[in-house]
């Protein structure tokens, strides 16, 4: 299952760094004796879900009583950028349970540029 929920669009005036800062708040619809966890990433693209050391996890084990899980995660992620528009995603890939209850709830980004 695929997550796309907030993104944030910044113009800069020329080449530089954005920093994008972030928290999601994922619902996980748990049942006890599966596991549930959902990869979550800062992209540029809305369709982006690859790891890397700047990815966040939304995790929920297997002896984990049967319930409704909210975990926050928090995301931080340096983009080199050029002038213009760029526009930013939290972007999520389930990789275990995926149940129909899981989804993005609260999420908010903010970003930061810093010229070269």
């Amino acid at each position: 299952m695929r997550y796309t929920e907030v993104d944030v669009t910044i113009t800069v005036p020329g080449p530089g760094t954005v920093v994008v800062t972030a928290m999601q708040t994922v619902r996980i619809d748990h049942t006890s004796g599966s596991l549930d966890g959902i990869d979550i990433y800062l992209a540029d693209t809305p369709a982006f879900c690859a790891g890397d050391g700047w990815s966040g996890l939304a995790y929920v084990g297997q002896n984990q009583p049967t319930d409704v899980y909210y975990v926050n995660v928090p995301l931080q992620e340096p983009f080199p950028v050029t002038a213009g528009t760029h526009t930013f995603y939290i972007n999520g890939v389930g990789f275990a349970g995926g149940g129909t209850g899981d989804e993005f709830w609260f999420g908010s980004m903010i970003a930061v540029y810093y010229a070269t």
